[in-house]
């Protein structure tokens, strides 16, 4: 392969795994329209442009690589809320239910953005709630790091232990107040006033983790 040749399809893995990552529909698209050998690029980490805009929650983008035939892992259906595509991927093979990806089992992928039917899906088809991923986290405690409530309530109701620790020894009920205080830092230090978005963001972030805990404690957590 000539030097130009590799450059240019350097540029262009990097063009659309970042254009993916950002939720930029139309760059994507038109890299797509040009080149359509893009679709299932790798960058560096191994991860495709449809797994980044998974993990971004950019649907658009993500519908829009599934349309071009864009490979889907079970990890990322799993983040995507795609319950039917979960659903035919263990069909196909009923053993990825158990598999690991970089962070953890496609319950971890589900808990990590709230897709409840998903959740509720895989453990009926015995996914393991006590599985361990990224960190050493349990799904459920997967859940609480992304203040994920829904996911927390749902992950609880099919029996998951409000009490697992992490690698540190932190319970789903200490995440959640170490996020609280995380967070009262950042406001104590003063960074949040210089953006407005952000300020509000993150105190919508606080409610919820209070209601997470409050919701832990109910369920028998311990302090």
């Amino acid at each position: 392969m000539l030097l130009r040749e590799k450059l240019f399809k350097s540029f262009g893995r990097k063009r659309i795994i970042a254009a993916a990552a950002a939720g930029n529909l139309q760059d994507v698209e038109l890299l797509l329209d040009t080149r359509a050998d893009l679709v299932d690029v790798k960058d560096n980490l191994g991860r495709t442009a449809l797994e980044w805009a998974a993990l971004h929650g950019h649907k658009a983008v993500a519908d829009l690589l599934l349309a071009k035939g864009a490979h889907c892992s079970i990890f990322t259906a799993a983040r995507l809320g795609d319950v039917n595509r979960v659903k035919a991927l263990l069909r196909e093979n009923p053993d990825i239910i158990h598999a690991r990806g970089d962070r953890g089992t496609a319950l971890h992928a589900a808990a990590s953005k709230g897709r409840v039917d998903v959740i509720k899906f895989l453990v009926d088809c015995d996914a393991n709630l006590s599985a361990v991923g990224a960190l050493h986290l349990t799904p459920l405690q997967c859940a609480v790091a992304f203040c994920q409530k829904e996911a927390v309530q749902a992950l609880v109701e099919k029996g998951a232990d409000v009490n697992a620790k992490d690698k540190q020894g932190r319970t789903a009920l200490q995440l959640a107040k170490a996020e609280i205080r995380a967070t009262d830092q950042l406001k104590e230090s003063g960074f949040m006033k210089t953006d407005a978005r952000f300020e509000s963001t993150q105190r919508e972030l606080v409610e919820r983790w209070k209601e997470i805990a409050v919701f832990l404690l109910q369920q028998g957590a311990m302090e």
